[in-house]
């Protein structure tokens, strides 16, 4: 999901948890392939699942990995850091993506699950 915004506008956490992933600048690849840019990956669980949020193409993160979050903390602004193919730099938007864990393994799965 692409949500598009002005910059500098701030990201906040949807939920109490854990950051377990998150980059600086992340420059295009050679090949041209989609680069995330400024990345943050939080963890969470929601109605007895555990769950992980993306957010990429961040300006700036106001986090780090392995920092408690909580529900409503600024963790990061919309910018439009790294690249989306076909189309090359989006503009100033937020990219977001979701997992949910299931056994062993992360599936990917529409944000709209946790809100239905």
């Amino acid at each position: 999901w692409d949500l598009g915004n002005r910059t500098g506008l701030e990201w906040t956490a949807v939920a109490d948890g854990l950051v377990v992933a998150g980059t600086g600048s992340d420059p295009q690849r050679s090949d041209g392939a989609f680069h995330a840019g400024n990345v943050v990956v939080y963890q969470f669980g929601y109605k007895g699942e555990t769950y992980r949020l993306h957010q990429c193409h961040g300006q700036a993160l106001e986090v780090a990995v392995g920092q408690q979050i909580k529900q409503g903390q600024v963790i990061g602004h919309v910018g439009f850091t790294g690249t989306c193919i076909p189309a090359g730099p989006a503009g100033a938007h937020t990219h977001i993506w979701c997992q949910r864990l299931d056994g062993n393994q992360w599936l990917r799965i529409w944000p709209t699950e946790l809100w239905s």
